[in-house]
């Protein structure tokens, strides 16, 4: 009964370790809605191989960059820590130079000019594609706005030129999203402590 016991409360411990330690991840979400209703809702998660979400046509890189009319930089929230030594986007900091600010995503909008046609492109900090990009976007000069994340759900409409359209844009920086393996696990603990106490009952 103690053996039992003993590993009823591993499995137990195991399951609630895993829930706290990795029940959640960053992700990073992209709206957009057109007259009230969804049209686009897709993440991407913190970890996996990252890939820009795209909103239209495909899009070809880096040609079609040259379409650019807006971008919008997302930046970490105040307080992030700053290792000097990753490979991360930046912005200078004129308050402090040593400490610049770090771009966690950029959201831009392509489109043919003199025409209501536009594409979204979102690409997230663990995007490898996301430095050459920008670099190619700050040559063309495009209109640049700046917002901080707040891991709440952030309209960026009028920043992206459309606030005169049937269109909306609304971005999410690193939302917490449940992961099922941890979940999992924990329901299993949770099944294996019922089971032993019908056990022990008969």
């Amino acid at each position: 009964m103690n053996k039992s016991l003993a590993l009823v409360g591993t499995a137990l411990l195991t399951g609630s370790f895993a829930v706290h330690a990795t029940g959640v991840v960053a992700s990073d979400r992209l709206l957009i809605g057109r007259l009230g209703v969804a049209v686009f809702d897709q993440s991407i998660a913190e970890g996996a191989q990252e890939q820009p979400l795209v909103f239209g046509a495909p899009i070809k890189f880096p040609d079609d960059l040259q379409l650019t009319t807006h971008v919008v930089l997302v930046l970490e929230s105040p307080g992030e820590a700053f290792d000097p030594n990753a490979d991360v986007l930046t912005v200078p900091n004129p308050a402090d130079p040593s400490r610049p600010f770090i771009v966690s995503d950029a959201i831009a909008r392509l489109g043919e000019p003199g025409t209501a046609n536009f594409r979204i492109l979102f690409g997230s900090d663990g995007d490898p594609f996301l430095r050459p990009a920008f670099e190619i976007l700050s040559s063309l000069q495009p209109t640049l706005s700046i917002v901080v994340e707040t891991g709440e759900l952030q309209d960026v409409t009028s920043l992206l030129g459309l606030a005169n359209t049937d269109f909306s844009v609304a971005f999410q920086s690193d939302v917490p999203v449940p992961l099922p393996g941890g979940l999992g696990l924990f329901s299993s603990s949770l099944l294996g402590l019922a089971a032993w106490r019908r056990m022990r009952a008969s």
